[in-house]
């Protein structure tokens, strides 16, 4: 929605000046104030984009520290299980032992 307000134009949420409209200091049409929009502009998109590339690695990196952390949790289960099962074994080999004496 673009809406006129004097020398303003208003753009969403956004109140940008008219560039073609003198300066008020000068008199002379806004071609430096263009010249820096549209500098400001380049900046912006590249900063959007830095901000995508950032937001993909990151989500990347989410989903591999989730990966780790199932793996971790499944290797401390195993351990837990082997160790109960090392438990009972030897548990058995004492009581062999003190059956076959």
């Amino acid at each position: 929605m673009i809406k006129e307000a004097g020398s303003v134009f208003y753009l969403g949420a956004s109140w940008f000046p008219d560039l073609n409209e003198p300066t008020p200091a000068t008199g002379t049409p806004g071609k430096r104030d263009r010249q820096a929009y549209l500098v400001c502009k380049r900046k912006l998109d590249s900063k959007k984009e830095a901000l995508l590339i950032l937001s993909k690695e990151l989500d990347a990196c989410q989903q591999e520290r989730d990966q780790f952390k199932l793996m971790a949790n499944q290797l401390r289960e195993r351990h837990q299980s082997l160790k109960k099962k090392y438990r009972e074994l030897i548990i058995y080999v004492k009581e062999l032992g003190t059956i076959s004496e």
